[in-house]
C-alpha cells in the first residue's frame, strides 16, 4: 500500500507540473553534466519506468490476454500448483511471481500491473548499466533506457508470457555481452539463470536465444581459447535446476507432468503449424523482410568482429 501511495503522489505531482518543463529538465545535457554518480539516475529511471507501465496498463484491457495470469497467480496463493492441479503449457514462472505480488500487495488490479511494471523497471536499469558499461554518455544512456521502457512492457501493460520470455532472454543477452567484454565470473553465473527464467516463462523465443548464445559462446571460446565460462555457467545451471526440482518436489509436482505439459504437448502444436504452413514467397520472404535485413547487417558485423578478434590475438 505504501508503494501504491507513492505512485498516486507521483501522479499528482506530474499532473501539477507542466510536462514540457519535466521533459526539458530530464533531457537537458547541462543537467546531466552536473551528475557525477549514476545511482540517483538509476532510482529515477526505475520509478519512471514503473510509472509509465502503470499508466498505460490502466488504459484498458484485452478480454483474454490481460487476465491470463490473474486467476492462476491467485490459485497458487490458495495452494494449487501448475502441472499438478491445473494444466499449463507456458508461463509457470509468471504465475509464481504474480502470487508473490498478490501476497505482498493484495489481490487487486494494481498489484497485478505492478508485476509487469517491476520487470519494466528492471529492464530499463539493466539497459542503462549496459550502455554505461560501454562508456556511452550518461545523457544518452538515460535517454535510450527511458525510451526503451516506454516501448517494452507498456505494449501489454499486464504480465504476459511472450514479454517475460523475451525480456528475460534480453537480460541474458545483456549478461552475455557483459561477460564477453569483462570476463567477470558473476556474468557467467547469472547467464544460465536468466535463460532458465526465460524458458520457464515461455519456450519461445527463449529456446532460440539459448541456442544462439551457445553458438556465440562456442565461437568466442575457440577464437580466444578461453573456456573459463563453462565451469561457472555449468555449475550455476546445475544448482539452479536442482533448486527448481526441489521446489517442484516439495509441492508434489511430478517431473513427468512437467515434461508432458511443457515440452511434449507444445511440440505437437508446433508440428501441426509446420504441417499447415503455406510456403510461398510472400509468406517466407516478404512478410519478414526487415528481419532478414537485420540478419544481413548482423552477419557483416559478425565478420568484422571475427576479423578484429583475429588481428587482436595475432593469429596470423
Amino acid at each position: 500500500m505504501i508503494f501504491f501511495s507513492f505512485l498516486i503522489i507521483l501522479k499528482f505531482i506530474l499532473n501539477e507540473i507542466y510536462i514540457k518543463d519535466i521533459i526539458s529538465l530530464m533531457f537537458n545535457k547541462k543537467f546531466f553534466s552536473t551528475i557525477v554518480n549514476d545511482k540517483p539516475l538509476l532510482i529515477i529511471l526505475f520509478f519512471l519506468s514503473i510509472f509509465v507501465n502503470q499508466y498505460y496498463g490502466n488504459k484498458g484491457v484485452f478480454p483474454v490476454d490481460s487476465f491470463s495470469h490473474f486467476d492462476t497467480g491467485y490459485r497458487i496463493l490458495l495452494g494449487e500448483f501448475p502441472f499438478k492441479d491445473y494444466w499449463i503449457v507456458s508461463g509457470p514462472l509468471i504465475d509464481y511471481v504474480q502470487a508473490i505480488f498478490f501476497y505482498l500487495f493484495g489481490v487487486n488490479w494494481q498489484s497485478y500491473l505492478i508485476h509487469a511494471s517491476f520487470i519494466n523497471g528492471i529492464l530499463a536499469v539493466a539497459t542503462f548499466l549496459l550502455l554505461r558499461n560501454f562508456q556511452l554518455s550518461i545523457f544518452y544512456s538515460f535517454l535510450y533506457s527511458f525510451f526503451f521502457s516506454i516501448l517494452a512492457y507498456p505494449s501489454s501493460g499486464t504480465p504476459f508470457v511472450d514479454h517475460h520470455s523475451a525480456f528475460f532472454s534480453l537480460l541474458g543477452i545483456y549478461t552475455l555481452i557483459s561477460g564477453i567484454k569483462s570476463e567477470r565470473k558473476i556474468y557467467w553465473i547469472l547467464l544460465p539463470i536468466f535463460f532458465i527464467l526465460a524458458f520457464l516463462s515461455k519456450q519461445t523465443p527463449a529456446s532460440y536465444i539459448i541456442i544462439s548464445s551457445v553458438l556465440i559462446l562456442s565461437m568466442f571460446s575457440i577464437l580466444n581459447k578461453n573456456y573459463n565460462w563453462i565451469k561457472y555457467s555449468f555449475g550455476s545451471s546445475i544448482l539452479f535446476i536442482f533448486l527448481i526440482l526441489s521446489i517442484g518436489k516439495i509441492q508434489g509436482i511430478e517431473l513427468s507432468s512437467f515434461l508432458q505439459q511443457y515440452i511434449f504437448y507444445p511440440l505437437t502444436i508446433g508440428s501441426e503449424r509446420f504441417e499447415n504452413m503455406n510456403i510461398t514467397f510472400q509468406n517466407l520472404i516478404a512478410h519478414f523482410k526487415f528481419i532478414y535485413l537485420s540478419m544481413v547487417i548482423l552477419f557483416f558485423d559478425w565478420r568484422l568482429w571475427i576479423r578484429f578478434t583475429i588481428q587482436k590475438n595475432n593469429v596470423f
